[in-house]
This record gives C-alpha cells, structure tokens and sequence, in this order.
C-alpha cells in the first residue's frame, strides 16, 4: 500500500512540475499555448486524475474488506460470549467454595489440626455444572483454553479427593478384618491411606488453586466486559486482544517459585 502512495506522489510532483513549467513559460515568454502544449497538459491532468480515481476506488474497495473484516471477528467473539458468561458463573461457585474452605483453614481448623484431623476431614464442594466447560474448546484464546482445560482436571480431582469419607471406609475396613476378608482388608486400608495422605497435601494445595482460579476468573470478566462494548460499538476490535498472557496466570507459591497446581496423582 505504501509503494502506491509513493507512486501516486511522485506522479502528481512530476505532472505538477510539467504543468507549472508550461503555465510559467507562456506566461513569462508570452506565447500562445499550441496545440500540443494543451494536448501535453491535457493528458497530464488526466493521468493524474485516472491514477486519483483508480486509488481512490482502491480505497474504497480496501475500507469495505477491512470493515467486512472487522465485522467477522466481532460475530467470531459474540458466539464466544455465552461461554464465558457460564463459565463466569461456575467460576462465581468454585472461588466462593475455596475461600470458605481457606476462611476454615485459617481460623477454626489451624487449632484442631492433628492426625485425627484428617481422619474426620471430608468437604463436598459445590456441584458444578461440568458441562458448561464442553464448549470452551470453541474460544479463540488458546492460552485461556489451556488454562481452563488443566483447572477443570485440577479441581476434579481435588474434589474427589476432599469428598472421600476416611472414617467411614475406616469402618468398613474393621468389618472386613471382623469377617476374616483380609485381601479386602488391606486393598481398603492401601486406599485409606493414599487418600489420606493426599488430603494432607491438598489442605495445603487448595489456596494455590484459589490463587489460580481467581486469575482465571477475572481474565473471564474482562473478556466478557469488552466483548458487550464491543457489540454495541463503544470498543474497537483493533484494541481486542485475542490471547492472553501465560503471566496472567502464574501464581506464586511461599518457596517463591511461580510453579502451577499440583494436578497430577496415580492411586495405589
């Protein structure tokens, strides 16, 4: 586009010039213009004035694909919209259980914190609607959909170990010894243990994954903030920024290393 502009600018310096050339001549010499003078100046002006048509048709043509373009992108995000309107709200329902969890990990359980402790801990996190998430892989913000994709196995997976009652499989456990099941016995307690142990390391894991979540959840906010104002025209989608930043996410952990939550486990 530039390489037109300069063609079309050296064109009118070059027609311009002629021209002036021409007038100042007959003026100061004080000759008629010939025939051929006028037929020269006629032709300049048209050349000048078919290349400013041409460009300007050009123009035109480009501002109505750019628009078209635009116009494209905008109907792209509003489809994304109602993603992350339900995201919005099932994010709402895991902050607000993990800071009720962190709130109980801070004052009330720090004083009744012991082997027992652990044994009794059993916490059912608000249900959530997983299948709000099945769209997610339709959004264009890669980085986003990553993050949302390993959050949602994180939290799973917390949730299931969080919600897995010790004491009462510690029960059924004795009754297995009671009635001679032994194999069923120790594959139980195996898993008692395993499950107690990673209850133990999550208690300390869940304010990561509050950190994470709450990143996540405004990265949301603001997503569905700007694409509103970009449907009613009051943001333009030259200033829409498409993916996110992998700092947006990081969190960091009190070993000051800015690592992601722990997601990854194998039962016995």
């Amino acid at each position: 586009m530039r390489v037109l502009y300069w063609i079309f600018g050296i064109l009118v310096v070059i027609a311009l010039s002629v021209l002036l050339f021409l007038i100042g001549y007959t003026f100061f010499v004080k000759v008629n213009i010939s025939a051929e003078v006028a037929t020269i100046i006629g032709g300049l002006l048209s050349l000048v004035g078919g290349f400013a048509g041409a460009m300007g048709a050009y123009m035109v043509a480009r501002h109505q694909v750019n628009q078209e373009k635009k116009q494209e992108k905008i109907n792209l995000l509003s489809t994304e919209l109602p993603i992350y309107v339900g995201l919005s709200l099932e994010f709402d329902k895991v902050v607000k259980s993990l800071e009720l969890f962190e709130d109980l990990r801070n004052s009330i359980w720090k004083f009744e914190l012991n082997d027992n402790f652990f044994e009794e801990l059993k916490i059912e996190f608000e249900v959530i609607k997983w299948d709000r998430w099945i769209d997610t892989k339709k959004i264009t913000d890669s980085i986003l959909l990553n993050e949302l994709l390993f959050f949602e196995e994180s939290f799973k997976k917390i949730s299931e170990v969080m919600a897995y009652d010790i004491k009462k499989n510690r029960q059924k456990a004795i009754s297995f010894c009671n009635e001679n099941k032994r194999d069923e016995e120790v594959t139980l307690t195996k898993e008692i243990d395993w499950y107690k142990n990673e209850k133990i390391d999550y208690y300390y894991e869940i304010k990561y994954c509050l950190q994470k979540a709450q990143k996540i959840q405004n990265i949301i906010s603001g997503k569905i903030s700007i694409i509103e104002k970009l449907i009613k025209g009051e943001f333009m989608i030259e200033n829409y920024q498409f993916f996110s930043s992998t700092n947006d996410f990081k969190i960091k952990r009190n070993d000051g290393v800015t690592e992601s939550v722990k997601v990854t486990y194998t039962k016995v």
